[in-house]
């Protein structure tokens, strides 16, 4: 097993739990910055409210599951990213982060078969590459699988330095 791999990831580092950053719809709902009980609870509360009446935005999903997250809460995290998997079947982000927490509950063959169709989404989307690979290389034991995940991102991202670094580490 490698060690010291964390899924990298600017928003929350080490969980690979992703925000959403929408160019259209401005910033996410929860401020990387402002990490604390306070703004998560918020989220859930507002987005909470429009989650129950069919109103929230596949983003402000994205953001409730990060909010139940961070507050303890991994099944309800999970019901609202697959109910941005619903609103948005394209949504590289909820299925990556769905995945992570389906890792985290140890159901490993479902987090793998969403980490795979966030990358078949976004063939460009780095931490689920990356994500997918650790869970097969630390969590099911599978190096070649690991490596093969790898090499595709690689091959996907040729200039992806994290890719190629995280790729030699693993073929060590």
């Amino acid at each position: 097993m490698i060690s010291g791999i964390l899924i990298l990831n600017k928003e929350k580092a080490g969980t690979g739990i992703t925000t959403t950053k929408n160019s259209t719809e401005g910033t996410s709902a929860v401020n990387p910055a402002a990490n604390d009980k306070t703004s998560y609870e918020n989220v859930v509360k507002s987005t909470g409210e429009k989650m129950q009446s069919g109103t929230a935005t596949a983003n402000e999903l994205i953001d409730l599951g990060v909010a139940y997250y961070n507050l303890g809460n991994p099944d309800k995290a999970v019901e609202a990213y697959q109910k941005a998997t619903t609103s948005d079947p394209n949504s590289a982000h909820a299925y990556n982060n769905l995945a992570n927490i389906l890792r985290d509950q140890q159901k490993y063959d479902e987090a793998e078969q969403d980490y795979r169709k966030a990358i078949s989404l976004d063939i460009n989307y780095t931490t689920a590459y990356l994500n997918l690979a650790h869970m097969l290389y630390n969590f099911k034991n599978d190096s070649i699988a690991a490596i093969a995940v790898l090499q595709s991102g690689v091959a996907n991202n040729p200039d992806d330095q994290t890719l190629k670094t995280i790729l030699e580490e693993y073929e060590k």
